[in-house]
């Protein structure tokens, strides 16, 4: 603090001068990428298929405005990541003869499936259980099992 002596009056007491501190800037931090830098990292992040949690997170930003500003960017990702994938499964597939990815797409893609019917023809019979034999069975099998 300065103090400044005006000339006039011997009275007259000193007035101080007042310095002003700079203001300090509040809000949110701007994001220093450029645009084109920060739209080819959201659809890197979407090609990966990254939650939106995951890529406001990286990008240090709000879910509702990665999701305002950049649905299309994100969308374009996503389809961009599974079509890589296809390409990839087909390629294992296809040009190295794995077997297991090759069952594996024929039961999702083509709609094969494991299960297997059983049909059988022939006819269950009954036949006639005497009541007596069948006490004695009974009684029989219930003294077995108590000693």
């Amino acid at each position: 603090m300065t103090t400044e002596v005006i000339p006039g009056d011997a009275d007259e007491k000193p007035k101080e001068e007042v310095i002003q501190q700079p203001k300090k800037k509040t809000g949110r931090p701007l994001i220093t990428e450029t645009p084109a830098t920060l739209e080819e990292l959201i659809f890197d992040l979407a090609r990966i298929q990254c939650t939106h949690s995951e890529m406001s997170a990286v990008l240090k930003i709000s879910e509702d405005t990665l999701v305002n500003r950049f649905s299309d960017i994100i969308k374009s990702g996503k389809e961009s990541g599974k079509e890589s994938l296809r390409r990839a499964m087909f390629k294992k597939a296809l040009v190295d003869d794995n077997a297991v990815m090759m069952i594996w797409l024929s039961k999702n893609v083509l709609g094969y499936a494991d299960k297997q019917e059983v049909s059988s023809t022939s006819e269950v019979k009954y036949q006639k259980v005497d009541k007596a034999k069948l006490k004695k069975a009974i009684e029989k099998d219930a003294f077995l099992k108590a000693v």
